[in-house]
């Protein structure tokens, strides 16, 4: 009977389908356990009566090496040829890698050998997201990157303190105002600025009007572009995006060569407002010389 049923059970797989829909290892949860739904078919007949199932976390289509598992099964009732199973392989190994589940079926349950259905069934790689509440602050986790929650501000550090927290330190402020890090503790390579040249770069740089591609035609904003800016002030990492500090500094640094020009102005004006006011008093006590009769020696 047992020869019987082995031969009928390689005979069934060979031609099995089971149709496990793809999983998404995304669950707000302390539980890292998935679900994996499927039917159970034996020549296009679904199979209605009890099975025994195993489920293997392998790292590769063919061969390769178990990363956990197998997950036992016993008489599974497939209820209207819907099969669900939460598998809960661990956190450790749902680390949003290509992983593939392999599946086998003991047909009728609780006798016999399992038997491996082909081919295995690949886990997309999605995002792993896993809240942490052993602590205050809750903690999700995507592909290997915390995020962390504190009541309600979220962010890269531990305990995030403004509506969204860098761990460079830059971060949004509750009101919606984005402040980039600047301390003079994350600089090297200090190096002086010529404010008038990029006070003169800018003046040539292009400014035009124009809409993002993506954007309505009505979205219109101002700007140079980023080939332009990068060519004219050699500054961040790309000539494809305009870096908002860099874009503040070219901005004080232009209002510090504005202010300079004015300066010097101003000393000029300073300087031909005092010799005015010598020539006023020079040119004031001539006529009062004359009005009081002077007369210049030899009619001069």
């Amino acid at each position: 009977m047992t020869d019987h049923l082995g031969q009928r059970l390689s005979c069934v797989l060979v031609v099995f389908t089971l149709l496990f829909a793809q999983s998404v290892h995304a669950q707000p949860t302390d539980n890292p356990a998935f679900t994996d739904q499927g039917m159970l078919r034996d020549n296009g007949a679904t199979i209605d009566d009890l099975c025994d199932f195993q489920f293997t976390l392998m790292d590769a289509a063919l061969r390769g090496t178990a990363l956990a598992g197998p997950i036992t099964f016993l008489s599974i009732e497939d209820a209207n040829s819907l099969i669900t199973d939460a598998l809960d392989f661990g956190s450790s190994v749902i680390d949003g890698s290509n992983q593939w589940l392999e599946i086998e079926v003991r047909h009728p349950a609780g006798g016999g050998l399992f038997e491996t259905l082909s081919p295995r069934q690949r886990q997309a790689p999605a995002p792993i997201v896993r809240i942490a509440h052993s602590r205050p602050e809750s903690l999700w986790q995507f592909n290997g990157v915390r995020l962390y929650d504190n009541d309600g501000y979220v962010g890269l550090v531990l305990t995030p303190i403004y509506a969204l927290h860098m761990a460079s330190g830059s971060h949004c402020t509750t009101g919606g105002t984005w402040t980039y890090a600047s301390s003079r503790d994350l600089k090297e390579n200090f190096q002086p600025v010529d404010q008038l040249d990029v006070l003169k770069c800018v003046v040539s740089l292009p400014i035009t009007r124009w809409n993002y591609k993506a954007e309505a035609d009505v979205t219109i904003h101002i700007g140079p572009m980023a080939e332009d800016f990068s060519k004219a002030f050699n500054v961040g990492d790309s000539d494809k995006a305009i870096s908002t500090v860099d874009a503040d500094g070219v901005a004080l640094a232009c209002i510090q060569a504005l202010y300079e020009i004015i300066r010097e102005k101003e000393e000029d004006i300073r300087l031909l407002r005092a010799e005015q006011a010598s020539l006023e008093s020079r040119l004031a006590r001539l006529e009062a010389m004359l009005g009081n009769g002077y007369e210049p020696l030899n009619g001069k």
